[in-house]
C-alpha cells in the first residue's frame, strides 16, 4: 500500500496497518481470511464519503462550504487488494479473460 495515500475515517495510516502485520501477522491474516471466508465486507469499513470544509469557509452556513472527498479506510484497501488478486488470479488460470481487451486488467498486486 502507498504511504503516502491519505487514511479513510477510522484514521489508520498504511503504514500503521503494515507494522501490525509484521508485529501480528496470524492476526491480521486471520481478520482479513475471517472477512474471506464469511464473505463479509465490514460495514464500518464501507465508509467512503467524508465532508471537508473549504478553506475560508470555515463559519458560513451554506451546505455548499463543503466538498465531498472519498477516502476509504486502510483496511478496507487491504481486503480489496485481496479479494482483486484472488478474482484475477481465477480468470487467469481459468482462460476467462480475452486476450484481446486490456481496457481493466489489474496487476497482481505482490
Amino acid at each position: 500500500m502507498e504511504k503516502t495515500k491519505a487514511p479513510g475515517e477510522d484514521g489508520i495510516m498504511s503504514d500503521i496497518l503494515l507494522r501490525a502485520f509484521n508485529l501480528l501477522p496470524k492476526f491480521t491474516t486471520a481478520l482479513y481470511n475471517g472477512c474471506l471466508r464469511m464473505a463479509c465486507f465490514p460495514r464500518r469499513w464501507k465508509t467512503a464519503i467524508i465532508p471537508i470544509i473549504k478553506a475560508g469557509k470555515e463559519t458560513c452556513d451554506d451546505i455548499s462550504k463543503y466538498r465531498s472527498t472519498s477516502l476509504i479506510n486502510t483496511t478496507a484497501k487491504g481486503l480489496e487488494k485481496i479479494l482483486i488478486n484472488r478474482i484475477m488470479h481465477f480468470m487467469h488460470s481459468h482462460n476467462l479473460l480475452s486476450h484481446n481487451y486490456m481496457a481493466s486488467r489489474h496487476k497482481l498486486v505482490q
